[in-house]
């Protein structure tokens, strides 16, 4: 036994922790299976037929403040005896207690009903698991039922959104069971597999790092990349927890028509792609030609019928906060422009896997300026500057020797990035824009 136990554990390797005044667990700490499997035969010697627990790291991380390696394996045991078996093991009083805090761990009846309820193998939690379990910590009766019924009712993607509290806290779980309760069935799913298509990105980013960047790819990069998309997640779901906070019947249901319309073209490799865009313009090396998986279209009306609907989507949450007027006004022109054939008009959109993320309606002029009709950039994306990198590529290649003309809503808030940026200025304001009652400027670009 003795010339096994310096080789279980080490400073680097990890800690014993534990509470002196009661009775709890203490933790082993270990970096690799190979330990795991080490360890766990070195305690079937000292402990034979003790139950033992294995759970991921990040519900660690939640729990402690210490920056622990990839595996513990909680167990109790007196902390002299633990001395006797690894007089090498360095014995902390640390400031917080996994165990003190989690008893649900570690009540054997307690793990039996989620075992028995959840159909969890509480021995091996997943990730999202562990949150929504480490979640469940000193609820009891009423609240611990409605955790419960909540997992029952939304499955995976409901339990997949309490992987938020790692980015927003425990408070993250009570917003969950909010938005469960306030929203649809529907809406309530429609939110929850969004959010669990962000995590799904977050995976998926660091590939899309790798091929566009390549070398220059590191590890801090991807790492930023992941954490962002995660934090992108966790406040989506904050952001309706807020609209729902006080809603009430028919109000509820139109917070849950808005969220299926807005997340209609929510799409994992849209929330990836966004991202990674983002690192590369803010680098210096975007380019439409080089970015793996883009796809840059010229194309004359009409257009196909799946390309006008995401293109329609696109218009309609761009607009949704225009005068209802304008609105309506511009959906018809734009539907016209889709459907009906008109030799002067091209359409230059960009597609990432075969999705529409960004599209520019462009119209030659009798003068021979070019009149840009629509401009739209898929939600999912927003804040990537996809649709700045586009104006840039219509421009530079239309705008040469001709005007570019637009028109611009006076409360559009790109209005000053179009004027300050691009150098755009108002030639015209129009204060009853086609009997819409909005106010629209003209605005010109000439080089």
């Amino acid at each position: 036994m003795d010339n096994m136990t310096p080789n279980l554990i080490d400073e680097k390797r990890g800690v014993f922790h534990f509470n002196p005044n009661g009775d709890t667990p203490i933790f082993l700490l270990l970096d690799s299976d190979e330990k795991k499997a080490e360890v766990n035969k070195f305690l079937e010697e000292i402990r034979p037929g003790w139950e033992r627990m294995f759970i991921d790291y990040p519900t660690v991380k939640t729990y402690t403040e210490y920056s622990l390696p990839d595996e513990f394996l909680p167990f109790t045991m007196d902390a002299n005896e633990v001395k006797s078996y690894l007089p090498d093991a360095q014995i902390i009083d640390g400031k917080v207690s996994l165990a003190e805090e989690k008893r649900i761990f570690f009540d054997k009846s307690i793990r039996e009903q989620i075992s028995k309820d959840l159909s969890f193998d509480i021995n091996q939690l997943g990730p999202e698991q562990a949150y929504l379990v480490g979640y469940m910590a000193g609820k009891n009766g009423e609240s611990f039922k409605k955790i419960i019924d909540f997992a029952k009712v939304f499955g995976e993607q409901g339990i997949k959104t309490f992987l938020s509290i790692s980015s927003g806290g425990q408070s993250m779980g009570d917003k969950i069971l909010l938005l469960g309760e306030k929203l649809s069935p529907e809406s309530a799913q429609s939110l929850f597999g969004t959010y669990g298509k962000i995590v799904d990105a977050a995976s998926d980013v660091a590939d899309i790092v790798r091929e566009n960047l390549g070398d220059h790819a590191t590890s801090e990069i991807i790492q930023n990349a992941k954490e962002k998309l995660l934090v992108r997640g966790k406040n989506l779901l904050e952001e309706y927890a807020e609209k729902v906070l006080t809603c009430q019947g028919v109000t509820c249901d139109d917070i849950g028509r808005e969220l299926l319309e807005e997340l209609e073209l929510a799409k994992t490799s849209a929330f990836a792609f966004s991202e990674v865009c983002k690192i590369l313009v803010d680098r210096g090396e975007f380019s439409f030609e080089d970015f793996k998986d883009i796809e840059l279209a010229y194309s004359r009306s009409p257009l196909p019928e799946k390309m006008v609907q995401e293109i329609a989507v696109m218009h309609r949450e761009n607009t949704k906060q225009y005068p209802e007027g304008l609105r309506e006004y511009w959906r018809g022109t734009l539907r016209d422009g889709l459907e009906k054939e008109n030799p002067k008009q091209m359409i230059v959109s960009v597609k990432y896997k075969g999705d529409v993320i960004a599209v520019m309606r462009v119209i030659q002029q009798e003068n021979g300026s070019w009149y840009g009709a629509s401009f739209n950039v898929n939600p999912t994306v927003r804040g990537s500057r996809i649709g700045t990198e586009l104006l840039k590529k219509v421009i530079d290649e239309l705008a040469q020797d001709a005007p570019f003309v637009a028109d611009c809503y006076s409360e559009n808030p790109m209005l000053q990035t179009y004027i300050e940026k691009f150098g755009f200025v108002i030639t015209d304001t129009r204060e009853n824009y086609h009997d819409t009652g909005a106010t629209v400027h003209e605005i010109t670009l000439s080089r």
